[in-house]
């Protein structure tokens, strides 16, 4: 279907929160990858048939439950997500994508993936010579450094300004927005380097709670529909 969405129009704006989730949802959980031929061409087939200026959304949702697949994000799989996403790995540009929902699709700006706690704090040797770690500890940070949980999406000029800041210092100058927008932990006793691995923890389930939330709504907002179109065939 021919689908507009420009950034000055509301009809655009509620388009690109759909389309941003099912993107960011398909892609994360392989459906293009470890589909069928048959499967792929089905989804196809779904949004050709779809009517113009409308993003098939619950049809597409049905139609993956057909194939025994979910837009939903079970707790164990989000858990999962962020056990493993690293830095390297393709796919957390579109996890942490997630973690702004709906704003990506609100913003016309581009961001960029930035450590929380800067990755040269976090370097062995650093963590070694200047705060005293043993090999162990330091070579457990340094293995989390790159993790999903001490990542954020920033503009290219917030990234500038951060650039090798010390979490602690950087994090004295920022609003309470940040700290709601980048589902930072509001302990202060975490921010220091030592308890680095209790930040990334604490954040760890901040992203759980904010992906299951969403998820949940977005099943509840699929629900709804569902119930509309069975009311009006009946």
């Amino acid at each position: 279907p021919r689908i507009s969405l420009t950034w000055d129009s509301q009809e655009g704006k509620h388009l690109r929160k759909q389309l941003f989730y099912w993107l960011c949802a398909t892609l994360l959980k392989s459906v293009y990858s470890s589909g069928t031929y048959s499967k792929v061409e089905a989804i196809r087939g779904v949004i050709q048939d779809a009517p113009e200026n409308e993003f098939p959304m619950m049809e597409l949702s049905q139609k993956l439950y057909s194939y025994s697949e979910s837009l939903a994000f079970p707790e164990e799989e989000v858990r999962d997500q962020i056990r493993t996403l690293r830095s390297t790995n393709k796919r957390v540009l579109v996890f942490l994508s997630l973690l702004y929902y709906p704003a990506p699709a609100n913003e016309h700006q581009q961001f960029e993936i930035d450590h929380i706690f800067p990755r040269s704090e976090l370097k062995r040797a650093n963590l070694v010579n200047e705060h005293d770690f043993n090999l162990e500890r330091a070579e457990r940070f340094e293995t989390l450094r790159d993790n999903a949980r001490n990542l954020q999406l920033v503009s290219r000029n917030e990234n500038r300004k951060k650039s090798d800041m010390p979490f602690e210092e950087w994090i004295e100058s920022r609003s309470d927005e940040y700290f709601e927008r980048h589902l930072i932990p509001k302990d202060p006793e975490l921010y220091s380097i030592e308890r680095f691995d209790d930040f990334v923890e604490a954040r760890g389930e901040l992203i759980v709670q904010k992906i299951r939330t969403m998820s949940e709504d977005i099943e509840s907002m699929l629900g709804e529909e569902l119930e509309v179109l069975e009311g009006a065939s009946q």
